[in-house]
């Protein structure tokens, strides 16, 4: 992730953390350093990360990057561009582009 962020220089990036919930999120400034902090496991279901975009106070991503095995509920399609950084052998979805990365 940090690699990606130092390449594309976005003004923030917003981590969640989930499984079938998200559990923290936390947002991280241009220049600043990740300090990653993973909660959850078990279960997964997309669905609460793209819900929490939904909100009406939420600002849509100007693309999500979702790193996961890839194995769990697919929401319907957002509007805004959605990768999948997938850390398994799985390279399909309903929506969006599978990426395969090394672990």
């Amino acid at each position: 992730m940090q690699s990606i962020i130092d390449e594309m220089a976005p003004s923030s990036v917003d981590v969640l953390y989930c499984d079938a919930a998200v559990h923290r999120i936390d947002t991280f400034q241009r220049g600043e350093q990740l300090e990653m902090h993973p909660m959850g496991g078990g279960g997964t279901d997309f669905s609460p990360v793209f819900e929490h975009f939904d909100q009406p106070d939420a600002e849509q991503p100007v693309v999500l990057v979702y790193f996961t095995d890839m194995y769990g509920s697919f929401p319907p399609a957002p509007d805004y561009p959605t990768i999948w950084a997938s850390t398994s052998s799985v390279d399909m979805a309903p929506f969006g582009d599978v990426v395969p990365i090394n672990q």
